[in-house]
């Protein structure tokens, strides 16, 4: 499975597109690493949230306060 990703991606890349990939640690966004685990607990297409997941109002609040935690996902 993970064969068909990465020829997905070198497909897209091999477009003439300008494309640049940035990595960026998990524990440098811990807010989308938690948006792509809760990802995988609701139904699958397009979620519209009038308010943030509860669960991920702490992270919020961290990264405002310009704090993270190496290694640390909260579910």
């Amino acid at each position: 499975m993970r064969y068909f990703y990465i020829i997905s991606i070198r497909d897209l890349l091999s477009q003439k597109w300008d494309i640049r990939l940035r990595h960026i640690f998990r524990e440098n966004n811990m807010c989308a690493d938690w948006m792509a685990h809760f990802g995988g607990s609701i139904p699958i297409g397009l979620q519209l949230f009038d308010d943030p997941p509860l669960g991920i109002l702490s992270l919020l609040f961290l990264h405002i306060c310009g704090i993270s935690y190496p290694g640390v996902c909260l579910m």
